[in-house]
């Protein structure tokens, strides 16, 4: 039987440490782990493999990992060692998507004075968190308005309405809500000005982000940068979600 070292950096690689074992597999905390044989080793999404992890993996070994730089990848192929990215699953990204969007309406929730009902919402983007955002917002009855750089990518996305990013800016007073899903700097000084004092604006785009904060600061506009969302609103589900993922691919 394989072991299954699992990296727990949070509370969600806690959470697939246990549900493994539920599963009757051996598993180990990496950071108690001091075998030489082959695992499969789970690595934290927070985590970037680099040469000094990848001389340690042992050969034959399993790597799951989100983010690995190019002289580790070559260090672990020279040792036979298998890597698989966890978002090369598509049916994982979809979940995940889902995860973020429910902590997006949890975080909103709890940074408004509105109730959804009467709650105008716009989202930048029209990837997979786009569109789940927009899902659970219309699924508890917001007005939901969504952006994207063409509005010829938004034809599948449930909303009430549909613009580009350039156009936006002329209807920010309509929303009390302004969600960003893209990683690119969607919302510069220039856009923020526009933004009345009372919206509340959440990033929920990986690095660089899609918010100037700086600017928004000065503007004292009320935002967040909210990352890893899964693994701090519903670490379980995100676990259970990566342990399904993970057996289906070995």
């Amino acid at each position: 039987m394989e072991l299954f070292v699992v990296e727990t950096l949070d509370k969600r690689g806690e959470y697939l440490r246990r549900l493994l074992k539920d599963e009757g597999l051996g598993v180990a905390a990496l950071e108690e782990y001091e075998g030489i044989e082959s695992a499969v080793f789970l690595f934290s999404f927070k985590r970037k493999i680099d040469k000094k992890i990848a001389s340690r993996i042992p050969e034959f070994s399993t790597v799951f990992c989100l983010k690995i730089e190019d002289e580790a990848t070559k260090i672990l192929k020279e040792k036979n060692v298998k890597v698989f990215n966890y978002f090369d699953d598509e049916l994982l990204i979809v979940k995940n998507a889902y995860l973020t969007a429910e902590g997006a309406l949890a975080e909103v929730i709890l940074n408004t004075d509105m109730s959804l009902l009467d709650m105008s919402v716009l989202i930048l983007g029209s990837g997979r968190v786009a569109k789940a955002c927009a899902k659970v917002f219309k699924d508890m009855s917001a007005f939901v308005a969504i952006a994207a750089r063409s509005k010829k990518n938004l034809g599948a996305i449930l909303s009430d309405k549909k613009l580009s990013l350039k156009e936006m800016t002329a209807y920010f007073d309509e929303f009390d809500v302004i969600i960003n899903t893209v990683p690119a700097l969607v919302m510069p000084c220039k856009v923020l000005k526009k933004v009345s004092k009372d919206t509340f604006i959440l990033d929920l785009a990986s690095a660089p982000g899609g918010i100037d904060f700086e600017a928004a600061e000065k503007l004292y506009l009320k935002t967040k940068l909210y990352l890893g969302v899964p693994s701090i609103v519903s670490p379980h589900s995100a676990a259970n979600e990566v342990k399904k993922s993970i057996l289906r691919r070995i």
